[in-house]
């Protein structure tokens, strides 16, 4: 043990940590070699499961897509997509046979193996089938080849689907097994990592016990002493006793007679070093404002260099004993005071001095800034003062302030400071017993410009557009942002409704003008609903309220110009309300009907087509028009429900008709948007038997301004199925030669507008003459819409019309009078417009209809 007392404390301490880090080496061993027996489970999982799950899952998708594309060159009529289609189906079948040849190389359990030589084999009998199928389709003999495709082609690859299905089961039952492994290694490695660790901790534990023994409790012993011949305990022997060490702790025993010695001289110091301390502490806490201190004769005892700064105060008066009365006069000369007289300021100040008395303000100075002074008297007749120079803190609260009322695009009033501004109006006109106007505008077709010029383009007009509604309106006027483009201006001090009246149509003439915003030339224009307080309203949110009524009223009858809130509208929102709660339950409740228009073929004589138009049979209202319900159907998005509906109650309903006549179904343009319409249209198809050239879809330029890249490749996956494309009222747009140039339409249906005035009007002659002519150069169909006289017919058959629709043929009848409006036809052309008998209409065209049946059913198609 003597031995041991003179080892000096450093090499006792090395050879504990010695021991330490030999613990910690054995516990990361022991860690090492268990993450290498995880790493080789996880690696079998990483190295062979997962890659022939991602291999089986690409085949897997392959196969479909072969599959999908098989189906679509079974079905299509055109010729013209089959080298595309057959492209496609090759691309499919090489990448299958890439995913065989990887699987090959990954190894498998014998029942693995085995499921996919089956997948091979049937595969390959698939790619057999369809070898011998496809060429009967391209000899003409489609109908066999139909049926083999359906009998053999299909069950074959389903089977396949089904082994692949199974090899992922057997794959997945491994991945289970290996991961049950992982678990037992995992816990093993856990039991003996713990084990490591305690038996770490135990050594630690020992180390520590023997440290505190050695060398922390000797120290505590000296520290002890020490504390006490600080509190002036001098008799301690602790020295006498731990002579006997030589190491380090032993030194510190003999350093101890040497602090008790020096210990009076370093109390006396401590007592001057802690009246020091006071003053620099009563300074330090006042450090990051300016600080002055001065004594009862005014003379200056301390500052800080904040308070030199803050006044631009030379050296000489930052000493000791400076003068208060010179450093206020210095800062007046420099105009740093407070107010207009510098005489008066100094005698405030010092009557507050010799008042003691603390004083809190904040103070603007000459130069702007903002300084938040505190005056502090002291017990001997001094006093202490605080300088913080408050200005951009109270510049930033200021901007907060604004941020947190205005909008942070335009910098106008946002709904917060509208509303405050809104109750001050109110209670300003309560007091002077006037009014007040608020005009609720937006810009119309804003939506557009987001659309097809993005919207940092749309939030350049909006400046723009603010900066012209701060030019239109008076200084008392207020102009805010709600949101969007949605703004609104109160308007008081003026005669109503005259005073809006004029702001309303200045505000439309200004925000009509031309726009150049980034360099793009814009055009739009806004509408306005005015609401007047008292008449229309106590409150803001009543007279908001009412102002949207009036502004959805302006929108309605034309936009561009502004309505006037009346009570009426109220009740008719609420009819718009409780009809588009009506609207919700009319699909599940069965009340929509289709009603079938036909078209005349003209060249032969003979009704080509129906067009299929929506009617609603509401329970009290009776049939709904669709002018009144498609909008609101749209607006609240159930047009693509009840679109779905219609394609496949149309594709029914054609079934049955006679061969050779197609359905025509309008599609809304908020109907591309659905990922669901191609879908839609292939089971619509399937489940009526319907062959896809019966079917005929009309788009309107609407639907191909909304995203046109994204449009025109949804078209040509649906005429890729033979499903037949025409463009609707053309003629009406801007744009519909470029569409006819980028898309191949099956149809052009020129719009009623035309027809109507091609008796009396020689353009509009022209147009349909120039339409015919493009639409026989590009081989395409031109149907004339709203014929309603013989002599409109005879017309627009001069004029190269291949088809016609209107009221002279037929107006827009239910699915059961289909026979009589096939007799209606055949007597318009043939020059007699009255009605034939029912009896004989109804006898004919149910013959006809039952022969269409048979045909079908021989064809297989129902």
């Amino acid at each position: 043990m003597k031995r041991l007392k003179d080892v000096s404390v450093g090499t006792k301490l090395s050879l504990g940590f010695g021991l330490a880090l030999l613990c910690i080496v054995a516990v990361g061993l022991f860690g090492v070699a268990q993450l290498r027996s995880l790493n080789k489970v996880t690696g079998e999982i990483t190295g062979i499961w997962l890659p022939q799950v991602q291999i089986v899952d690409e085949m897997k998708r392959n196969l479909a897509e072969h599959q999908l594309y098989a189906t679509l060159r079974m079905r299509t009529d055109d010729t013209r997509q089959l080298p595309g289609i057959d492209d496609k189906m090759a691309r499919e079948s090489e990448e299958i046979l890439q995913g065989r040849r990887a699987y090959r190389r990954s190894a498998g359990s014998p029942a693995e193996q085995e499921l996919f030589d089956q997948f091979v084999y049937l595969w390959a009998a698939y790619e057999d089938s369809l070898a011998s199928i496809f060429p009967l389709q391209e000899t003409g003999d489609r109908s066999k080849a139909l049926k083999e495709f359906e009998t053999v082609s299909l069950p074959t690859v389903a089977e396949a689907a089904q082994r692949l299905d199974g090899l992922l089961a057997l794959t997945n039952q491994r991945s289970s097994a290996v991961a049950a492994m992982a678990d037992r290694t995992y816990a093993v490695a856990q039991g003996l990592t713990w084990a490591a660790i305690a038996f770490a901790a135990a050594c630690l534990g020992a180390l520590v016990a023997w440290i505190r023994h050695n060398v922390s409790k000797p120290i505590l012993a000296v520290s002890e002493a020490m504390h006490q011949l600080t509190l002036g305990d001098r008799r301690s022997k602790l020295v006498a006793l731990k002579r006997d060490r030589r190491d380090e702790v032993g030194l510190l025993f003999s350093a101890f007679a040497g602090y008790r010695a020096s210990l009076e001289r370093s109390i006396a110091l401590a007592r001057e070093a802690e009246l020091e301390r006071q003053n620099l502490a009563a300074a330090a806490a006042n450090m990051p404002v300016g600080l002055c201190m001065f004594d009862a004769g005014r003379r200056l005892v301390f500052c800080n260099q904040t308070y030199a700064d803050l006044y631009h105060l030379p050296e000489p008066l930052t000493r000791p004993g400076s003068q208060w009365v010179d450093l206020m006069r210095f800062r007046i000369a420099s105009g740093l005071y407070v107010g207009y007289e510098p005489d008066k300021y100094l005698q405030e100040l010092s009557a507050t001095i010799d008042r003691a008395e603390r004083v809190v303000s904040l103070v603007e100075l000459r130069d702007g800034r903002t300084i938040d002074l505190i005056h502090q008297p002291l017990p001997d007749g001094g006093w202490l003062a605080t300088h913080h120079d408050v200005t951009d803190l109270r510049r930033s609260e200021a901007r907060i302030s604004h941020m947190a009322r205005h909008d942070g695009l335009t910098d106008l009033p946002n709904r917060i400071l509208f509303r405050e501004r809104a109750e001050e109006a109110l209670v300003e006109m309560g007091r002077k017993d006037g009014k007040a106007a608020f005009l609720c505008l937006d810009l119309d077709h804003f939506k557009t410009v987001n659309d097809t010029l993005g919207h940092p383009v749309g939030d350049a007009l909006l400046k723009e557009v603010a900066a012209r509604l701060r030019q239109a309106v008076r200084e008392d006027d207020t102009v805010a942002r709600l949101g969007g483009d949605e703004f609104v201006i109160i308007q008081k001090g003026v005669d109503q409704p005259i005073g809006s009246t004029a702001l309303a149509q200045r505000i439309i003439d200004a925000l009509s003008a031309p726009y150049v915003v980034d360099g793009h030339g814009v055009m739009i224009s806004a509408s306005v609903g005015i609401s007047i307080a008292p008449n229309d309203g106590g409150n803001a949110d009543q007279l908001l309220k009412n102002g949207d009524m009036a502004l959805y009223r302006a929108k309605a009858e034309g936009r561009r110009t502004y309505r006037f809130f009346e009570p009426e509208m109220d009740a008719r929102m609420q009819a718009r309300r409780f009809l588009e709660l009506d609207l919700r339950e009319a699909l599940g409740r069965e009340q929509f009907e289709i009603y079938y228009q036909p078209l005349l073929n003209l060249d032969r004589g003979e009704v080509s087509c129906f067009e299929a138009l929506l009617r609603w049979h509401h329970p009290t209202r009776g049939i709904v028009s669709p002018v009144e319900f498609i909008p609101l159907a749209e607006e609240i998005g159930l047009i693509v429900p009840i679109g779905e509906w219609v394609i496949r109650q149309a594709c029914l309903d054609a079934a049955s008709w006679p061969e050779g006549i197609r359905v025509a179904v309008n599609l809304s343009p908020i109907q591309f948007r659905s990922a669901r319409l191609l879908s839609t249209i292939v089971g619509a198809l399937d489940a009526s038997g319907l062959p896809a050239s019966h079917l005929e879809l009309e788009i309107t330029e609407t639907a191909l301004l909304a995203n046109t890249q994204a449009t025109l490749t949804m078209l040509q996956q649906i005429h890729l199925l033979g499903v037949q494309i025409a463009m609707d009222d053309f003629g009406t747009g801007y744009s519909s030669l470029s569409y006819l140039r980028s898309f191949p339409f099956d149809k052009i249906k020129i719009d009623q507008s035309f027809v109507k005035d091609a008796e009396d009007v020689d353009s509009s002659v022209a147009i349909i003459r120039a339409v015919t002519s493009l639409g026989s150069s590009l081989g395409m169909q031109t149907t004339a819409e709203g014929v309603e006289t013989a002599e409109q017919l005879d017309r627009v058959r001069r004029e190269g019309c291949t088809e016609a629709q209107g009221f002279l043929l037929s107006r827009p009848l239910p699915a059961r009078d289909i026979p009589a409006m096939l007799e209606r036809a055949r007597a318009v052309v043939a020059g007699d417009i009255s009605e034939p008998a029912p009896e004989v209409t109804g006898e004919r065209n149910r013959e006809q209809l039952s022969a269409g049946r048979r045909r079908r059913s021989a064809s297989g198609l129902v």
